[in-house]
């Protein structure tokens, strides 16, 4: 949309990070992405083509049991690689 600023898309961001609809992830240190608040779920990204996908899976089954004392506030879990596109395209090339 030519007309929508990158300063209002931020701004609106922030508001709905604010409110929790959407929570800031982090996956690498120079980009921020933004994500629906659904159930647990990790992410991957791929190092080839750079496409983040949602990974579904039970977070709080990784928590060790010297945790349950502990108040978790957030968790965050990334894997990095080749997703199976990218890693058929590798092996079509061998």
């Amino acid at each position: 949309i030519a007309t929508l600023s990158k300063t209002t898309v931020y701004n609106t961001l922030r508001v709905l990070e604010e409110s929790g609809m959407v929570r800031a992830i982090g996956i690498e240190d120079h980009e921020t992405r933004f994500d629906l608040s659904p159930p647990d779920h990790g992410h991957f990204k791929c190092l080839s083509c750079g496409r983040v996908s949602d990974v579904p899976m039970d977070i709080k089954a990784l928590f060790p049991k010297a945790m349950d004392r502990w108040r978790v506030d957030e968790t965050s879990v990334h894997f990095r690689g080749l997703c199976p596109d990218c890693l058929s395209g590798e092996e079509e090339n061998k």
